[in-house]
């Protein structure tokens, strides 16, 4: 029996039912130009200010705006300069710790091109953006997957990881900030592009994605995605009986539920046995750390509820 975390992983990956589920296999970085590092945040690699808030994540700086519109990016040139930045130097920190025979590697580049759009000129104006300013963005977009391209390249020559992950925020609880068909205008093609680039690279590609994306997940699945890291909100038993054969499912923890300052033990345990029934019936799921639970005991409960299901579910054997 197997029992390297790296092999399991490559078990899931392969769409074969594991022996166990894999919790904390994948060891992980970020491109560290994305957002500021400072400790009070700062500028990011556009020129777009973020600030840091008390739990650690960085939002854009209240009423900051890189671009008054997004037809003055060219103008203002704030396309990164990705040779200016010591990629060897940091790629030697992260992978130095790296134990690429027991575990996977992955590096997650943030701010994908909603995100990156939103971040430069306010979200509604970078809604408004695709009705009003539909060349700009589309010549915007264009250009921002040249670089990224550039950085998928950069990525695989200095940190050579498993899985390359692109963040990109989709929608809301309820649903996608937009029309899925302006999704399939706007974004698809450039997904598409940054997937068959990793491919052709020998790298996985994972889409991390907030929010209610149900109505897209057949367009990723077309398009190669290998792997996507999405929220509770998506009708997971859609997707699992759907696509559980053709894509991975990483996450899926109902984290406003478990990670609830007043939520119960039995309440955090019914929420993780549905997403580990749902999602890892036949393997095909990665379950992410849970994070965020306060309570001791609600924590040592959804460790122990998903020790159960595993032994449940988990019955492969490699």
């Amino acid at each position: 029996m197997v029992t390297k975390e790296r092999d399991i992983i490559q078990c899931v990956l392969e769409h074969k039912c594991p022996p166990r589920f894999p919790v904390n296999g994948i060891q992980l970085d970020f491109v560290p130009w994305e957002h500021s590092h400072e400790p009070q945040g700062g500028y990011d690699w556009f020129g777009v200010h973020w600030t840091k808030e008390k739990d650690g994540t960085q939002v854009v700086t209240q009423g900051f705006k890189r671009l008054n519109d997004i037809s003055e990016w060219k103008e203002k040139d704030i396309m990164p300069k990705l040779n200016l930045y010591d990629w060897e130097e940091h790629a030697k920190s992260v992978t130095s710790v790296w134990d690429r025979e027991n575990y996977f590697q992955m590096i997650k580049v943030q701010s994908g091109h909603f995100e990156r759009l939103y971040s430069i000129v306010g979200f509604e104006d970078a809604l408004i953006s695709f009705y009003e300013s539909e060349e700009d963005v589309m010549e915007f977009f264009e250009a921002l997957t040249q670089t990224k391209l550039e950085i998928i390249n950069r990525v695989k020559k200095y940190y050579n990881p498993d899985v390359y992950s692109q963040h990109d925020d989709w929608g809301t609880n309820l649903n996608m900030f937009f029309k899925p068909d302006m999704w399939r205008k706007f974004i698809k093609p450039h997904v598409m592009r940054l997937v068959d680039e990793c491919h052709k690279l020998g790298m996985y590609y994972e889409q991390h994605t907030c929010g209610h994306v149900t109505p897209v997940i057949q367009d990723l699945v077309e398009i190669g995605v290998d792997m996507v890291e999405i929220q509770s909100c998506n009708d997971l038993e859609y997707i699992k009986e759907n696509f559980g054969d053709k894509l991975i499912l990483r996450g899926c923890f109902n984290g406003q539920i478990i990670s609830r300052p007043d939520v119960g033990v039995e309440e955090a345990r019914k929420s993780v046995r549905y997403t580990m029934e749902v999602c890892g019936k036949n393997g095909g799921f990665l379950p992410s750390v849970v994070w965020g639970i306060k309570d001791p005991l609600v924590l040592e409960a959804v460790k122990d509820e998903m020790s159960k299901c595993e032994m449940e579910l988990c019955i492969g054997s490699i």
